[in-house]
């Protein structure tokens, strides 16, 4: 056999292998993560993830949020899921949207691909939100769509102690202020470790790129025109623009952003009309 050929053979193998790692079988694993930016206690949940995986006979996948603003979650979501598949290669990694935005919309997405059982990994103190959560829906029609799985079960992926010297100890906050320290070692030392040096000083670069950005790309992910945000000068009140958010998004954090960029917005238009006639007289 040519070298050719066993390379087009490898190439068809390690294909293979990517099809069934994707396939979505009657058991399923998964976990939702926000990942701004990825560190050693993400890995911790993906190896969970696989664990499960393996000893349940299911597939599996990594659903990354799509949340995209300048101060908690700096990380573009396209630049997160590049990272995510550099972190962690062995794992089936997507991105949330905003049609499928929370671990709801996706367990009717696996339910309607033929999920039986469906299992979450989390930190441990999220557990038994998740557990309440996932079984409050089980066989009830909402906004998020319909999923009726026969078992559902809520994994911990360790105790999270973000004052902890070890990796239980880290957080994506104390990552964040890494990166804007400057502190290259401490930011490696805690990235994910199938990354390698070129990857995580991308994302650190990415990390400290992402908070100087106005955050554009929360308030073009709903349709804001009527609102003022076009023109940036807001013509409604506060409580509409609440209510609006309320009934568009899925997200918290993403409510949160709209609302204080909303705020932003009001005020520097206020501002600039206040300079405006001051320097009239």
């Amino acid at each position: 056999m040519t070298n050719s050929k066993r390379k087009k053979n490898r190439k068809m193998i390690k294909g293979f292998k990517h099809f069934l790692n994707e396939m979505i079988m009657d058991t399923h694993v998964t976990t939702h993560m926000r990942g701004q930016p990825l560190h050693k206690g993400h890995e911790l949940v993906v190896n969970k993830i696989l664990d499960v995986a393996k000893k349940t006979g299911g597939s599996h996948s990594i659903i990354l949020s799509h949340t995209h603003d300048n101060k908690k979650n700096p990380l573009h979501p396209s630049k997160k899921l590049k990272y995510a598949k550099k972190a962690f290669p062995n794992a089936n990694v997507e991105l949330a949207s905003n049609e499928l935005p929370s671990i709801l919309h996706h367990a009717a997405r696996f339910y309607q691909q033929g999920v039986k059982n469906l299992h979450v990994v989390v930190g441990k103190p999220r557990v038994k939100e998740f557990e309440t959560l996932l079984n409050k829906y089980n066989g009830v029609e909402k906004k998020h769509g319909f999923y009726k799985f026969n078992t559902i079960k809520v994994h911990s992926a360790g105790k999270r102690d973000p004052d902890a010297e070890d990796i239980k100890g880290m957080s994506a906050t104390k990552m964040r202020q890494a990166a804007y320290d400057g502190d290259r070692e401490m930011f490696h030392a805690n990235s994910p470790s199938a990354m390698s040096e070129k990857d995580k000083d991308g994302m650190m670069k990415d990390v400290v790129k992402g908070r100087k950005k106005i955050n554009e790309e929360v308030v073009g992910s709903v349709d804001a025109r009527g609102l003022g945000f076009v023109t940036g000068v807001p013509a409604v009140q506060g409580s509409e623009i609440a209510n609006y958010v309320e009934k568009n998004t899925a997200d918290s954090d993403q409510k949160d952003n709209i609302l204080k960029t909303f705020k932003k917005f009001h005020i520097d238009h206020h501002t600039k009309i206040f300079k405006s006639f001051l320097d009239k007289k």
